[in-house]
C-alpha cells in the first residue's frame, strides 16, 4: 500500500465527517431506511463527502501548518515525500484528486438520487452541503486568516496558494485513482 493510500485510509477516519455525517439524520428527524443508508452507493457517498472536505481542509491548512512545522498529517506533505515533489506540484495532484472524487460524487449521487425516497434525497444534498459548508468556514475562519498570539494580524500566505476557484476540475473522476481505499467507489454501485 503507497504512503497516498496509507493516508487517505487514516484521513477518512480521523476528519470528524463521520460523526458529523451521523447526525444529520437527527437533525432532520428523518431516518432514511437502513436498506437505502447501508447500501455501498451511500456508504460510497459518504467517504466521499468526507474525503473532499479533508482534502479541503488539507489545502486550507498547509499554509498555516508549514509555519508552524506541523505538516506531517497534510495530503501535500505525503505527496511531496511519496513524489518527491514541489509543493506547488503537490498541491495540483491534491487538487486534481479531491477534483476527481467530488466529480464522482456528483455523478453516483445523482444516479442514487433517482431512486431515493425523501429522507434519502435529503441526507444527499446534506453531504453536499457539507462539502461546501466546510469550503465556505475555511475561507473566513480566523485559523487560517490570521496568526494567533499577541498583535495577531491577518497572516499573508508564505506557501502555495490553496483558495483560487475554478469552474472546471483538474480530474474528471471518470478514472478512479490506483489507490486501494477509495478505488471502490468507482464500481457500478446503482
Amino acid at each position: 500500500m503507497c504512503i497516498r493510500d496509507r493516508y487517505l485510509t487514516m484521513r477518512l477516519h480521523a476528519a470528524g465527517g463521520e460523526p458529523t455525517y451521523a447526525l444529520l439524520e437527527i437533525a432532520n428527524g428523518e431516518e432514511v431506511p437502513a436498506r437505502e443508508m447501508d447500501s455501498a452507493a451511500v456508504c460510497a457517498l459518504t467517504e466521499m463527502a468526507i474525503c473532499v472536505a479533508a482534502l479541503d481542509n488539507d489545502r486550507h491548512s498547509f499554509a498555516r501548518e508549514s509555519g508552524r512545522r506541523q505538516t506531517d498529517q497534510n495530503i501535500l506533505t505525503v505527496l511531496m515525500a511519496q513524489d518527491g515533489s514541489t509543493a506547488e506540484q503537490a498541491l495540483h495532484d491534491a487538487v486534481a484528486l479531491r477534483d476527481s472524487v467530488l466529480c464522482r460524487f456528483l455523478e453516483l449521487g445523482e444516479k442514487v438520487r433517482a431512486r431515493a425516497g425523501r429522507p434519502l434525497r435529503r441526507y444527499l444534498d446534506d453531504l453536499a452541503h457539507g462539502i461546501r459548508g466546510n469550503i465556505d468556514w475555511a475561507r473566513d475562519v480566523p485559523r487560517y486568516l490570521h496568526t494567533y498570539g499577541r498583535g495577531a494580524v491577518p497572516r499573508t500566505p508564505t506557501a502555495v496558494p490553496s483558495t483560487a476557484w475554478s469552474e472546471i476540475p483538474l480530474a474528471d473522476g471518470r478514472v478512479p485513482p490506483r489507490l486501494p481505499t477509495i478505488a471502490w467507489w468507482w464500481q457500478d454501485h446503482v
